[in-house]
């Protein structure tokens, strides 16, 4: 709640400083990882919203998160944390770095019952594939994510919070482009319409 009072970059500094002073008073426990993992998942959204999806502090944050979390066996915080670092690899054009990311969280997704999991493995595999120039590849991949996202009620709402934008307006949006690429702009303008709607309800 403190945090939301302050704006982006505000906010991105008092988690920096808390993860500071938990290291430096804190002894090496799980206690100690588990309340810096908590800021370190925090702070992701407030370094975007405050200097964007390349900002070059996120490598460090997403790398020492994905290290944590292995070390306290927390699968989800782990799958959240390869979503998030397959789309700064997109962001700085790392294409080869961020399709290796998303294949591992399809993969990671396949074992798991969860929906909103399997939508963010295809989401993010079907938006490094368009980028790299394979609409057709993306389209498919697209369009599982775009069927899923029905299914993960409320937790769709706290995913765009986390990325900033909402999954399914942009899925929608990406899917669009795709479709048009592989020659259906009928369906391309379906879809982007349903995007305009999405995005403004």
């Amino acid at each position: 709640k403190a945090l939301g009072r302050h704006a982006p970059h505000e906010a991105a500094e008092l988690l920096q400083r808390g993860i500071r002073l938990a290291d430096g008073f804190l002894e090496d426990t799980p206690e100690h990882k588990k309340l810096v993992l908590g800021l370190l998942s925090l702070l992701p959204p407030a370094l975007i919203a405050a200097r964007g999806y390349t900002a070059p502090e996120l490598a460090g944050v997403f790398q020492r998160k994905l290290e944590l979390a292995e070390q306290l066996g927390e699968w989800q915080t782990q799958f959240f944390t390869l979503y998030g670092m397959s789309m700064f690899h997109l962001g700085m054009g790392e294409l080869d770095v961020a399709i290796s990311l998303a294949d591992h969280l399809l993969t990671m997704a396949e074992g798991s019952k969860e929906p909103i999991q399997r939508m963010m493995a295809h989401n993010a595999l079907g938006t490094t594939l368009l980028f790299a120039g394979k609409p057709r590849q993306a389209n498919e991949h697209l369009s599982a994510a775009i069927m899923l996202a029905g299914g993960i009620g409320t937790a769709g709402d706290q995913l765009g919070q986390m990325t900033g934008q909402d999954p399914l307006a942009s899925q929608l949006g990406l899917c669009a482009i795709a479709s048009n690429a592989i020659g259906h702009p009928e369906r391309a303008l379906a879809l982007m319409q349903q995007a305009h709607e999405r995005a403004n309800a």
